[in-house]
């Protein structure tokens, strides 16, 4: 399970990674209604097959920030809802969204980390496999030694994919 949201056309998927409030369920959301299919938000679920990276989503609500409903227009209309950490936010099926269609699974094809700045444009930047791997061992969950085991293995995979790190600021 990693700390990202994906989305997918004709089966081949973009991981969008980051820490909380970095823009993923956003970006993901936004990049759905241009014709990608969205596969999660904020937990995707990584597995190999035949060798291959593999992701796959569960049909689960998105979390949106407030912030959300200047690029929504259907957020308009909505309540907002305590998280569990006590902020507000909007709770949803991604389907409420216009243009939005789920997809389950997906082959990735590379991999973007978000990191929002103070500055007012944007910058996108190769990164090597190594700060890759370094970053996505920073958002993960603790684990049994032999799932993390696992877990290594299946993060050098992703980590071979052409990464990028996103660096922006203002509004998403």
């Amino acid at each position: 399970e990693l700390h990202c949201a994906c989305v997918a056309k004709k089966e081949q998927g973009v991981l969008l990674a980051g820490p909380s409030d970095a823009g993923k369920s956003t970006l993901a959301l936004a990049m759905s209604q241009q014709g990608y299919g969205f596969l999660s938000d904020d937990r995707t679920f990584c597995f190999m097959q035949k060798g291959e990276p593999r992701v796959c989503g569960l049909p689960t609500l998105v979390k949106l920030r407030p912030g959300a409903a200047a690029w929504f227009d259907e957020l308009r209309e909505k309540q907002l809802s305590d998280t569990r950490n006590g902020g507000p936010a909007f709770w949803l099926e991604p389907k409420d969204l216009s243009g939005v269609e789920r997809v389950r699974q997906c082959r990735p094809t590379a991999l973007i980390f978000l990191e929002r700045g103070s500055r007012q444009d944007f910058q996108l930047i190769a990164i090597s496999k190594a700060e890759a791997m370094c970053r996505l061992n920073a958002e993960l969950m603790a684990e049994l030694p032999e799932v993390a085991a696992r877990r290594s293995e299946t993060i050098r995979k992703f980590a071979d994919l052409p990464c990028w790190l996103l660096q922006y600021g203002g509004p998403p």
